[in-house]
This record gives C-alpha cells, sequence and structure tokens, in this order.
C-alpha cells in the first residue's frame, strides 16, 4: 500500500512535470512572440525616425545649398562692384595724371617756343652782325 501510494505520488508528479513543462513551454513561446512584435515595432518605429532625419537633413541640405548660392552670387556682385569702383578711381587718377602731363607739355612747348624766338633774335642779331663786320671790312 505505501508502494502503491508512493507510486501513485510519482504518476502524480510527473503528470505535474509535463503539466509545468507545458506551461512553461507556453510562457517561452508567449515570450518569444512578444520580443518578436516588440522587435519587429522597434524596428519599423527607428526606420520611421531614420526616414524623417534623413528628410530633415536632405531639407537642411537643400537650405544650405540654397545659402551657399545667394553667397556666391552676392559676392561675385560685391566683387563686380568693387572691381568697377577700382577701375572707375583708376580712371579717375589716370585722368588727373593726364591732365597734369598735358600741363608739363604746354609748359615745354612754350619754353620751347621762346627759346626758338630766342635764337630766331640771336640769329637775326647775328645776321645783323655780320653785315656789320662786312661793313666794317669793306672800309678797311
Amino acid at each position: 500500500s505505501d508502494v502503491a501510494h508512493l507510486m501513485a505520488n510519482v504518476v502524480g508528479l510527473e503528470e505535474q512535470q509535463v503539466a509545468a513543462q507545458e506551461v512553461v513551454r507556453e510562457l517561452v513561446d508567449k515570450g518569444t512572440q512578444e520580443m518578436h512584435e516588440l522587435f519587429d515595432a522597434t524596428r519599423h518605429a527607428l526606420a520611421e525616425d531614420i526616414q524623417t532625419l534623413e528628410s530633415r537633413q536632405g531639407a537642411q541640405l537643400e537650405d544650405l545649398q540654397g545659402g551657399l548660392e545667394r553667397l556666391q552670387v552676392s559676392h561675385a556682385k560685391q566683387g563686380h562692384a568693387l572691381a568697377q569702383q577700382c577701375r572707375s578711381d583708376r580712371v579717375v587718377a589716370l585722368e588727373a595724371e593726364n591732365r597734369s602731363l598735358q600741363l608739363i607739355v604746354q609748359r615745354s612747348v612754350g619754353q620751347v617756343e621762346q627759346q626758338a624766338g630766342v635764337f630766331k633774335q640771336v640769329e637775326q642779331h647775328g645776321s645783323a652782325l655780320q653785315e656789320v663786320l662786312v661793313e666794317l671790312a669793306s672800309l678797311k
């Protein structure tokens, strides 16, 4: 009777162990399924976040490129304006230098004309002096 009782307890324990194993298997399967679902949901959320970040990054890149293009256009305009101003300043300086050189040339021409006039007078006096010398020589 004790043996039968022990055998009944063993059979009962084996049945409980099988039932417990079945519960554990169900819990593991359920936990695994929930982990896969959570993993899939997380992966989907991360994919959406990555897409959003890439979209924002693309928009920021476009903004930066637009800003760079505007800056280049502005820089080119400023460079052109500066070049024109430098050319204008250089033209003004060259015109002033040209007027100064014209005055110097006019003075030089005036001095040459004066010297030519003096030379003519000397030539005339020289001719008159030569005539006087010829007359003096004929008087001797």
